[in-house]
């Protein structure tokens, strides 16, 4: 299989609840990869060096001895509205299990909350990558939905919110590698703080899935903020666009 620039695109038909925790298409297509081949067992209380890799039609690049999926954090297709949410904020399943009694939910310190979030109502969501576009739309359908019943959400509640969806669009593009990690000089998905030698801004975050993972953690430059890439890795990024033209 040949892989190639593509764009995907989204379409919502509810809000899309923005905490700051940028939606990076990999991990929508792992997503997509878990729900037909089983998902590993994994929790917050995981070793990260005991998370496995999980095989995708999405390329990476290879530099300074780390690698990094090429694709984009989440951008909205058309200008957004500011909206306010209410959520129900509840344990996690895996914190169940480590409890050493049962609690009361309805009172107490372990109760459910309702929490109001702020969210951005779109109509869509783009990212841009490089793949495979047929395996990649293979997997998409995964988390599809219909116009009539959405049942897919590109987020999570703790992290992204939910966003349900309505129908996917893979087209191939003419991006480089480059556009899948940084757009006219800002970032555009979160990279190891190595690759960047120079960032305007810098958060707590993951450039790698499982990106909730507590031990994935670290400062990487902000999506959105210029940044300069490490020579290196703008060699890498050419090894790739050369190797998947001479396939």
């Amino acid at each position: 299989m040949t892989a190639r620039p593509l764009i995907v695109e989204v379409d919502l038909a509810s809000p899309w609840v923005d905490r700051g925790d940028p939606i990076h298409f990999d991990a929508l297509i792992i997503e997509a990869v878990c729900r037909r081949n089983g998902s590993p067992e994994v929790t917050r209380l995981t070793p990260v060096d005991r998370i496995g890799r999980v095989q995708t039609p999405i390329l990476e690049v290879e530099a300074m001895g780390l690698r990094c999926p090429l694709a984009t954090a989440a951008e909205a297709t058309v200008p957004v509205a500011p909206a306010l949410v209410h959520l129900t904020k509840r344990r996690d399943a895996e914190d169940w299990m480590h409890l050493s009694g049962p609690v009361n939910v309805a009172a107490g310190p372990d109760r459910d909350r309702l929490v109001r979030a702020e969210a951005r109502v779109a109509a869509g969501l783009r990212w841009h990558t490089w793949g495979h576009r047929a395996s990649v739309l293979d997997l998409l359908r995964l988390l599809w939905g219909h116009a009539d019943r959405p049942t897919g959400f590109v987020g999570s509640m703790r992290r992204a919110g939910a966003g349900q969806i309505t129908g996917w669009r893979v087209e191939v593009g003419s991006h480089d590698p480059e556009r899948c990690l940084i757009r006219d000089g800002v970032a555009a998905r979160h990279m190891p703080s190595a690759w960047v030698t120079r960032a305007a801004r810098w958060r707590r975050g993951a450039w790698q899935a499982p990106y909730w993972h507590p031990g994935r953690q670290e400062q990487v430059p902000r999506v959105g903020v210029a940044v300069d890439l490490h020579p290196e890795v703008h060699a890498a990024l050419t090894r790739v666009e050369a190797d998947a033209a001479g396939r």
